[in-house]
């Protein structure tokens, strides 16, 4: 997992900072309802704000960092992590997600929106670990608040996980969230 967070990292902040030269940055929080499933099994999850929850991957990442132009482009990062320790037994969650997404309105107060990405879902439990890539796609819409220097945002999103040699199943979740951006300068 080491290995794959620095050169990860490092392209995000490449990716901003190239985004950044002709747009505005904005961070977020994202609040999510979950419905997670495998062959074995379904559960639900609520995240405010969201996280990578205790024993599956939520598609609710807590975190939005990203750069958004005036022409509708938008990169951001979404991360959660979550850690649970008693009696010298820890277990991590940790929930990385790059996404591209494209307003359909973007001078409009409100505009619709797709958008799709990927990343990694990681989790270790004593001293076993595993790192599996996750890949999605959502639609939502965005309102513009206090003269464009916040948004509010609504969006339905699906996002497989890759099963794994360790025993992490292969599984969908379909997830309805509910975002909060504050513009760092404006595009």
């Amino acid at each position: 997992m080491r290995r794959l967070l620095i050169p990860i990292l490092v392209a995000i902040c490449c990716l901003c900072a190239a985004v950044s030269a002709h747009a505005g940055g904005f961070a977020g929080v994202n609040y999510g309802l979950t419905f997670f499933n495998t062959d074995d099994a379904s559960i639900t999850t609520f995240a405010a704000p969201g996280t990578a929850p205790i024993f599956t991957p939520a598609s609710v990442p807590g975190l939005r960092i990203g750069a958004r132009s005036a022409n509708g482009n938008e990169f951001h990062f979404d991360a959660g992590v979550m850690m649970l320790s008693t009696e010298g037994t820890t277990y991590t969650t940790l929930q990385l997600l790059i996404s591209y997404q494209r307003e359909f309105a973007p001078q409009s107060d409100v505009s619709p929106y797709a958008n799709f990405g990927g990343g990694l879902f990681h989790t270790s439990f004593f001293d076993e670990g595993s790192t599996n890539p996750q890949f999605g796609a959502g639609f939502g819409v965005r309102k513009r608040v206090a003269e464009g220097w916040g948004d509010i945002r609504f969006e339905a999103r699906v996002d497989h996980y890759f099963e794994d040699s360790s025993g992490f199943q292969a599984a969908n979740a379909i997830s309805l969230q509910l975002g909060f951006d504050l513009m760092f300068t404006k595009p």
